[in-house]
């Protein structure tokens, strides 16, 4: 639990003395957040002596490096011209914040990110869906919203449309499909994982 917490402020870009900073922090969980300060800062000193990154922190010291260096990222912007990111639904604040970087420059000709805000699967993990409507903003954005499945029968896009659209968060789209109604849907729950394989 403390491992997920670590990481989940490290997606916040938060370093161990701003852990009580995070969003995360509640009234009823502000003890344990000062228990996972405390960890976190242990935990940081363990990789630091080690010279180990864990995955969270590729992304920190990558921005970190960048922010605090111009040279490197002036080197590093003239590298690329072109940036492309997908699943953009799923990245998390230091990964905008790096992208965020190596385009604010005239040398970066275009910044090209794809995005479905209907499957945001990943805030568990620290994703922040608010990065789709940052980078409308921060970029000045043109969007193109892509509304016609070819890859499903009218069945599931229907059935999945009446399920998203009960989310109040999300963007209103309509989402349509060929003509084709292809089979009904119906729910399998399999006893255990050998089952759900077999089946």
């Amino acid at each position: 639990v403390i491992k997920f917490a670590i990481s989940n402020l490290k997606s916040q870009g938060l370093l161990p003395h701003e852990a009580m900073k995070s969003k995360s922090v509640t009234r009823n969980n502000r003890q344990f957040y000062l228990k996972v300060e405390q960890v976190y800062g242990h935990y940081q000193e363990e990789l630091a002596r080690s010279s180990a990154l864990d995955f969270d922190d590729i992304l920190l010291q990558a921005v970190r490096l960048l922010k605090n260096n111009p040279q490197v990222l002036e080197r590093v912007r003239l590298t690329w011209k072109h940036i492309l990111v997908d699943e953009w639904q799923d990245t998390n604040l230091p990964q905008y914040e790096l992208v965020r970087l190596l385009a604010s420059t005239p040398q970066t000709s275009s910044v090209f990110v794809v995005g479905d805000t209907d499957q945001s699967i990943y805030g568990w993990r620290g994703a922040d869906f608010s990065n789709v409507n940052r980078f409308q903003r921060d970029f000045n954005a043109t969007q193109v919203i892509l509304a016609h499945n070819y890859r499903s029968t009218n069945t599931i896009v229907s059935t999945a449309q009446a399920i998203i659209e009960k989310n109040k968060d999300r963007v209103a789209k309509n989402m349509t499909s060929s003509p084709r109604a292809g089979s009904k849907i119906f729910l399998h729950e399999a006893v255990d994982d050998m089952e759900e394989a077999i089946y």
